[in-house]
């Protein structure tokens, strides 16, 4: 029978149980560690069939979250293995690299500080594409945040996903890196920071 993985023993969060499907993220991304027992896994039904998501994450303080106070990761494709792991790692990114409304202070500010450093080595031309992005979410997808206020809660961090948890498989294989968004060497060394920091050995007893 197989045993329910938890937090390494040195984490003062250790005898807290985790989600099984979390314990390969705990070994590829240990920066995650201290927050992955706040992580509540559950199955969504998409209503759209249009919907490509594969999967919604949800911040402890979201209005929307199904699980309030937890880190809620919400899927909608059928993954296992190395895709469900860098499907689940790539979304808790979110986290990382927010802020906390109720405190004003980034959840990791080292993370959120390299964070910043991918925003800021955007090319013209990436900017000009993310404005599109922007324009058709607005228009398409109902979103009503400020372009800038979209850029640092999502935009980004599919940069830095599409770096550090590419999608394997799927409907868009290596996407990122397969339209060359990397190529510039200040954006290459942004990305390639944190994948660093977010797989560090040494991170699991950080936070």
């Amino acid at each position: 029978m197989a045993t329910t993985p938890t937090l390494p023993t040195q984490h003062p969060l250790a005898q807290s149980p985790l989600d099984p499907r979390l314990a390969d993220v705990a070994k590829q991304f240990p920066r995650l560690v201290p927050y992955l027992s706040q992580v509540q896994i559950q199955q969504g039904k998409k209503t759209d069939p249009n919907d490509d998501r594969g999967l919604e994450f949800y911040p402890p303080w979201e209005s929307e979250n199904p699980n309030k106070g937890k880190i809620t990761l919400e899927l909608y494709d059928q993954m296992k293995g190395p895709q469900l792991t860098q499907a689940l790692g790539g979304d808790l990114l979110h986290y990382l690299g927010a802020i906390n409304p109720q405190t004003n202070v980034p959840i990791d500010p080292r993370y959120y500080a390299m964070k910043q450093a991918v925003m800021n080595a955007r090319t013209p031309q990436q900017d000009a594409m993310d404005r599109r992005e922007y324009a058709s979410a607005v228009k398409n997808e109902g979103e009503k945040r400020p372009y800038e206020q979209w850029l640092q809660q999502s935009r980004i961090d599919a940069y830095i996903r599409g770096y550090v948890t590419p999608e394997l498989g799927g409907r868009y294989p290596d996407e990122w890196r397969r339209q060359h968004q990397y190529s510039q060497p200040s954006m290459w060394k942004a990305v390639e920071d944190i994948r660093k920091y977010v797989t560090a050995a040494e991170a699991a007893g950080a936070k």
